[in-house]
């Protein structure tokens, strides 16, 4: 979109990279991605070990300042995208009461070989069941949609490409895993429930996220919890909890309007 990229800050170590990138000639079409992505990012710096540490600016970002091997720098820029990975979604599944399992510090949509959770007839596939990419997603949908309709042929063979992709999600987990520098960045005066403006600690003292919500309001504005609760899992933190329901916000004048069927 004719921007100008003038650098990528990677948390992870060259060194995790390099043994990364060993390792993708089991899955060669990612292998052709890594190398076609490398290709369109020629000519743009790239920091290994480092972490956008803070931004700077009036109105508006006008620098941000990052922490590396070789100590801190600064760097003059307009806009800064700041992403850690991704989390499952896993309101339906609650919902509906099926089972969960922790993997790390976030949980998952628990299911046996043919995506069956632990709810009868209910069935999960794709990020629900951890982060896997599009690949595991494809075919983790297929594998339910055919046990779904008693369809049971190929199943075996489908198995075994999801083992293969999960494979591969769980690779890059384990190579781009965040280091506790990421952890350290958030610090008492950093907001972690953007809606209610609550800084970190505010949090402190509070055995639960029932107690610390009543006191501060963390979790009770527009996102109900879908960003704090997430950044507060990761964290550790005591006061983490769990997104409320609807699945989506809805605005009163929506429900209120009639609509024609």
């Amino acid at each position: 979109h004719g921007a100008r990229v003038v650098g990528i800050f990677e948390q992870a170590p060259v060194a995790a990279m390099v043994g990364f990138l060993r390792g993708l000639w089991r899955w060669p079409s990612k292998l052709r991605q890594a190398l076609m992505l490398r290709s369109q990012l020629l000519g743009v710096p790239y920091h290994w070990s480092s972490v956008v540490c803070a931004a700077h600016g009036d109105e508006a970002l006008r620098e941000i300042e990052w922490d590396g091997p070789r100590g801190r720098g600064r760097i003059a820029c307009e806009h800064l995208a700041v992403g850690y990975g991704l989390v499952p979604n896993l309101e339906p599944a609650r919902q509906l009461g099926c089972r969960l399992e922790s993997v790390g510090a976030h949980a998952q949509v628990w299911v046996d070989a043919r995506q069956q959770t632990s709810v009868p007839r209910v069935f999960a596939a794709g990020e629900a069941c951890g982060i896997g990419g599009l690949d595991a997603a494809l075919i983790e949908g297929e594998i339910a949609g055919r046990v779904a309709a008693g369809a049971y042929s190929g199943l075996p063979e489908l198995q075994r490409r999801r083992a293969r992709a999960r494979a591969f999600a769980a690779e890059l987990a384990l190579r781009f895993t965040l280091s506790p520098r990421v952890h350290a960045l958030a610090t008492p005066d950093t907001l972690v429930c953007r809606c209610e403006d609550v800084p970190l600690g505010a949090l402190d003292g509070f055995v639960d996220a029932r107690d610390a919500r009543l006191a501060t309001r963390c979790g009770m504005g527009a996102c109900q919890g879908r960003v704090c609760g997430a950044a507060l899992a990761e964290l550790g933190h005591a006061a983490a909890f769990v997104p409320r329901p609807p699945l989506s916000p809805v605005r009163l004048d929506t429900l209120a309007t009639p609509r024609r069927v």
